[in-house]
């Protein structure tokens, strides 16, 4: 009597992903099921709810007129003069790693946020001024089900640290810019509450219109993966204990028995994985559960920062 049709966070990085969605709302409609998403971070809904998206206002609110803002990708593909880089170390977190630390570069001018100073920062930041880490200030999180949860730091940030919205306080006073007068993050939460307080969620949506729907790429390999659960932000990255453990362990190129005999390679044996004109040398596992024409190589790991978008094609050979 009761069901439910997941679209798993996985989905959002394909590049079919409006695709995948309108057939999850089509079957969740057509059978009467709920439709559950699983968002890709903790605070996901929040960041949606507060703005932090190129064509929503804090509310929730649609930017009318042209007037949105450009997309990660788009932030990306052209190299701009300047980039603000806030809380993201780019050779890890970047949905295509090797894309965003190649135009950071090319870039003439980078000032980071950050609580850590990442290797890639290094490389493309010119500025980085510190940040307290989340466990350092009070925060506020929307969870998948639309429930507000705050929680306060456990200790000071260490130094000249500050939490990043005194950064962005000071930095709006130096440029002149208005809306940034707060005096404390509760009074910041309590006026985003204010402007959602009619907000409905819900994940089904309206299509207007049809998807284009196209065969798959038979004769390609295909990269898949995902971000391993100890790798997916700067603190559980710095934890030696979690890395040293079994899912900490995840650069590895994994793939079915059938792909792997195609390809001339054994359990343990070092691959050679190209994309995008890099190359990085992997350790085979073999693993049934990844498709035929796959090779799973997850993202956000050093050992895999090189190479290009989730999703992409690739090539496989015995280093």
């Amino acid at each position: 009597e009761r069901a439910a049709v997941f679209l798993g966070n996985l989905s959002v990085q394909h590049p079919d992903y409006s695709r995948l969605q309108f057939l999850a709302n089509a079957l969740a409609r057509s059978t009467g099921a709920t439709l559950a998403m699983l968002p890709e971070r903790a605070n996901t809904a929040g960041a949606w709810l507060a703005g932090a998206v190129p064509h929503r206002e804090a509310g929730g609110v649609a930017i009318q007129g042209g007037n949105a803002g450009m997309d990660a990708g788009q932030l990306l593909d052209a190299p701009l003069q300047s980039y603000l880089l806030v809380g993201i170390e780019p050779e890890l977190d970047a949905a295509n790693p090797a894309l965003a630390m190649k135009t950071l570069q090319a870039s003439s001018g980078v000032v980071a946020i950050s609580a850590y100073l990442s290797e890639g920062l290094k490389q493309v930041a010119d500025v980085v001024l510190p940040a307290a880490a989340f466990t350092e200030t009070f925060g506020t999180y929307v969870n998948a089900t639309g429930n507000w949860q705050s929680s306060r730091g456990v200790t000071n940030p260490p130094g000249d640290a500050r939490p990043a919205w005194k950064i962005f306080r000071v930095l709006a006073s130096e440029l002149e810019l208005e809306g940034f007068e707060y005096n404390s993050p509760e009074e910041i939460t309590r006026e985003l509450q204010s402007r959602c307080g009619g907000i409905q969620l819900g994940n089904l949506t309206e299509f207007t219109s049809v998807p284009g729907f196209a065969a798959a790429r038979d004769a390609q390999l295909l990269r898949a993966g995902e971000t391993p659960i100890y790798a997916t932000d700067p603190v559980v990255r710095r934890s030696q204990p979690l890395q040293k453990s079994m899912d900490g362990k995840q650069a590895m190129a994994s793939m079915a028995a059938s792909v792997a005999r195609e390809l001339s390679l054994s359990e343990g044996d070092n691959a050679s994985v190209r994309q995008n004109g890099s190359v990085v040398t992997l350790p085979v596992r073999i693993d049934d559960n990844v498709p035929d024409g796959c090779v799973w190589v997850p993202t956000g790991l050093p050992e895999t920062a090189a190479l290009g978008e989730l999703f992409g094609t690739i090539e496989v050979s015995k280093a």
